[in-house]
């Protein structure tokens, strides 16, 4: 990696917050207060001069967010291919110059004007989207020697995330190296998919994890997008306190990710690829959950 968070320093302590007034009832009692609320605002992407998109998401990262999207949505490869992104916080927009783009794959992207929400990402039907097909499995890399690490992260990110106990609606996400504890990079948002846009575009930044070396640590559900996103950075291994979904179960099967999910304290249960985890010796082989009869979550060996 070619830089660490402390490189760049801490965000702004309110970019992602605000202050709200409320009438709060507690034992029936009513108390005017004001509390810190998530800031959810949109921001308008315009791609080489023509109105693409527009994501509602934290203020923050924003540059960030705009390259991690470009990444995710298969429109550039490397930070290099964006000769201009200029941020209009005023007018809501990101003008964003990509020299390379061809007049009718331009076109082809920006069929149509959508609005993504903050909290539901794309909302693509159907296991492969059209954009992802291209996404190549994850090298098997580095395998997890302590099993341990896994709380630990997932202990460290609730640690880390300021902005969700200030406000309680934020999504977080750590990415990790596989063999080391600590994280490269945290970062926060209203919406889980624009969090990990955030991840990515601080990797095209300061420079990729090795395919098959890094962890995504992660707040929200493991979806079939999610994991997506995890294959396109070359993480090997995502792990949540929440839920995976079966669409998402599928595409880590697929894309050789290991998905961790339901890691509350020591339990956690491994729904894919378990041979990227090096188990104790003595304990039972792990194997492949049976899709259609998968077991109970909270009833999952941790």
């Amino acid at each position: 990696m070619a830089g660490t968070e402390a490189d760049r320093g801490p965000p702004p302590p309110l970019a992602d917050r605000a202050p709200w007034p409320l009438v709060r009832v507690v034992d029936g009692r009513i108390h005017r207060v004001r509390d810190t609320v998530a800031l959810e605002s949109p921001l308008t992407l315009m791609l080489n001069g023509r109105e693409w998109v527009t994501l509602l998401a934290t203020p923050s990262h924003s540059e960030e967010l705009v390259l991690g999207f470009l990444a995710a949505e298969g429109v550039v490869q490397h930070a290099g291919e964006v000769s201009r992104l200029v941020l209009d916080a005023e007018d809501g927009r990101a003008w964003i110059r990509c020299p390379g783009l061809s007049p009718a794959a331009r076109d082809e992207i920006l069929v149509g004007r959508r609005t993504l929400s903050a909290c539901c990402g794309r909302g693509h039907p159907g296991l492969v989207f059209a954009s992802d097909v291209d996404v190549p499995p994850v090298p098997a890399g580095a395998v997890l020697a302590a099993p341990e690490r896994i709380p630990a992260w997932v202990e460290a990110l609730d640690l880390s995330a300021e902005a969700f106990h200030d406000t309680g609606g934020m999504h977080t996400v750590g990415l990790a190296s596989i063999d080391r504890d600590g994280f490269w990079v945290v970062r926060s948002d209203v919406g889980r998919h624009n969090a990990l846009d955030k991840v990515a575009g601080w990797c095209l930044q300061q420079g990729a994890p090795d395919p098959g070396a890094a962890a995504i640590i992660f707040s929200g559900r493991v979806s079939a997008e999610v994991v997506v996103k995890a294959g396109r950075l070359g993480a090997g291994l995502v792990v949540s306190h929440a839920a995976p979904t079966t669409l998402g179960l599928q595409m880590a099967d697929r894309l050789g990710v290991t998905v961790v999910a339901f890691a509350r304290g020591a339990r956690f249960g491994v729904y894919t690829h378990p041979e990227r985890i090096a188990w104790p010796s003595g304990s039972p082989s792990p194997h492949r959950p049976r899709m259609e009869s998968p077991a109970a979550p909270h009833d999952t060996p941790g």
